[in-house]
């Protein structure tokens, strides 16, 4: 359980916040009656409610703990009866190998909480079941208790089913075989008569609904878990009825190499499916939602990331810090989607996107990316996060009837309540001038766009025209000048940095700014002489020496080493400086 807690604590603090995010726990009846209706609803809603929690790192992460070991726990006690003898501290050891497939399932960030919640009220019954004596009751309140637990916790309850035929099998009188294949039927039986009753396909109520966010999808590693308990029930029994209560010879030995044998496996498998490409997304994802500009370039600083998600929340903290200019290239910069990210069919990256958009001040855009990526979650559940976003967007469209539908739902959550209720206020105030005032809604609505775009393929000519109606947002300012940079447009960038006055009233010039201004004087002049701009001598110097270096044919990967991280370097060999990963200080000192 320690192991479990501080991998989810360490490792993997931002899938339980992208856990979180994905789902929205009301505390309503409507709620409650909506989610516990169908095979697996109750196992599904204790999970919901458990994720809420997962706002909190270490409090997800002590939940995942404790869902980890209750698995354990369960398992052990439902197959206690097996576990006698002088060997009964063996098979204790043996049944961490389910953990195991557990623990890889659980790397994947699509794997939902009701999977252990279901596994463990299973094995749970199965130890209650046992306790009672007398066989018919027993199998009676077995046959009963599965129908119950499978409309409770889905097809998981297998497992209980299984475990109670195979201890029905082992009891002396002649009707165990009866009962056995009675419980196999009913098993078998139980999702045909259910797909009559609820609107799912049969072969998600075999396999189960809400056990993997992908409805039609489901990883074979809970199935190995689950498996995996029935057969060490199973050889637990026969090594008792074969070894007759004999020591096993090398008792130590054998406990701890299998013990050791055990937690390599777990490691290994772990090792083998842990995802830290996709915790650095969802890191950077989070750091944007929260605003945590500094963390973002402080963590691109020391180590720069290459896949273009975090690159766009990288280029947003760069511009929400004002300092676009200095540090564009040290990062990829692939084309210009990673300036201004186009509309993926994904659940997940429109919330990025969206969030980008939104600072830019484009309100309709990041309206459409935030209700798509909604719509799109696969499992059909509401995200908290999504109702946020669009609770903010309605609002400052002016749109209060459809934010208060957004805000009503937000207050029937833990986390969200108190927001959602003071923009709630907000959104009921009748003064038209309480939106206008607010620092946050009323500088949207001043930076809303004016034109219709909707069909226009020119990003540049876009954001252009927007910047020109909207000249106080700095933000969007920067996203063009650096959009015209990516794209080597330098008469585009040239003619926008004139007509910026917000840059051309600053004592100094940002260090790409100078380099490209610089690239640009000398394409149309024979010498460095009477450049108009506040250039730096260093950078004059720099960019002398780079097209003497050029002209002179210098080695590629001398030329590489020396000028990468420059505009100058960008420009003209067409590269993307993707390749190298190096932190800004060392970029600066090369």
């Amino acid at each position: 359980m320690l192991a479990v807690g501080l991998f989810y604590g360490l490792l993997y603090p931002y899938h339980l916040h992208y856990y979180e995010q994905m789902q929205m726990f009301q505390f309503s009846s409507q709620y409650f009656w909506e989610t516990v209706l169908v095979p697996g609803g109750v196992a599904d809603y204790v999970g919901r409610f458990l994720t809420q929690f997962f706002h909190i790192t270490w409090a997800g992460a002590t939940i995942m703990a404790l869902l980890y070991g209750m698995v354990y726990l369960t398992s052990w006690l439902a197959l206690q009866d097996g576990l006698t003898g002088q060997n009964k501290r063996f098979w204790p050891i043996v049944l961490l190998l389910p953990i195991r497939y557990l623990w890889i399932n659980g790397c994947d960030e699509n794997a939902m909480p009701a999977l252990w919640i279901a596994l463990a009220i299973s094995l749970l019954a199965v130890f209650a079941i046992k306790k009672i004596g007398n066989n018919t009751l027993r199998r009676i309140v077995a046959l009963l208790s599965f129908i119950v637990l499978y409309a409770a916790v889905g097809p998981l309850s297998f497992v209980m089913i299984a475990l109670m035929a195979l201890h029905e099998l082992r009891q002396g009188d002649s009707l165990r075989w009866g009962w056995a294949v009675a419980f196999v039927v009913i098993a078998l039986t139980l999702p045909q008569v259910a797909h009559r009753m609820v609107n799912w396909p049969l072969e998600n109520l075999y396999k189960g609904i809400h056990y993997f966010r992908f409805t039609q999808v489901q990883l074979p590693y809970i199935w190995v878990a689950a498996g995996l308990v029935v057969v060490i029930d199973l050889l637990s029994h026969l090594a008792e009825r074969f070894t007759k209560g004999r020591e096993m010879a090398n008792r130590f030995v054998l406990f701890s190499g299998t013990f050791a044998i055990i937690v390599v496996l777990i490691y290994l498998g772990v090792r083998q499916h842990y995802r830290p490409n996709n915790e650095v997304m969802m890191m950077y994802d989070d750091m944007v939602l929260n605003e945590r500009w500094d963390d973002i370039l402080a963590a691109a600083e020391k180590r720069t990331p290459k896949h273009p998600a975090c690159v766009q929340c990288i280029n947003l903290a760069m511009a929400m810090k004002g300092r676009m200019g200095d540090l564009l290239f040290r990062v990829p910069q692939s084309d210009a989607g990673a300036l201004l990210p186009e509309f993926t069919i994904n659940f997940s990256r429109p919330l990025t996107a969206g969030q980008i958009y939104l600072n830019l001040g484009w309100t309709n855009t990041a309206q459409r990316f935030v209700y798509e990526a909604q719509e799109s979650i696969p499992d059909y559940e509401k995200s908290a996060r999504c109702y946020k976003l669009l609770a903010q967007t309605h609002l400052a469209r002016g749109e209060r009837a459809l934010a208060r539908k957004y805000l009503k739902k937000l207050q029937k959550t833990l986390f969200y309540t108190d927001w959602a209720n003071e923009t709630l206020a907000l959104a009921n105030n009748p003064d038209p001038k309480a939106l206008a005032q607010h620092p946050f809604y009323g500088q949207l609505m001043r930076g809303a766009v004016k034109d219709d775009y909707f069909f226009s393929p020119d990003m540049m000519a876009m954001l252009g025209n927007y910047c020109t109606t909207t000249p106080h947002n700095h933000i969007a300012t920067q996203y063009l000048l650096a959009l015209a940079l990516v794209e080597r447009d330098l008469d585009t960038f040239v003619a926008c940095f004139n007509l910026d006055q917000y840059l051309n009233g600053k004592e100094r010039i940002p260090e790409y700014y100078q380099q490209a201004l610089a690239l640009e004087w000398t394409r149309k002049h024979q010498t460095l002489e009477g450049i108009p701009y506040n250039i730096d001598e260093r950078v004059l110097d720099a960019m002398d020496q780079f097209v003497t270096d050029y002209n002179n044919q210098m080695p590629r990967e001398q030329l590489e080493r020396k000028y990468f991280f420059t505009y100058w370097y960008y420009y003209m060999t067409g590269e993307k400086p993707a390749q190298k990963s190096q932190t800004y200080e060392s970029a600066a000192q090369s």
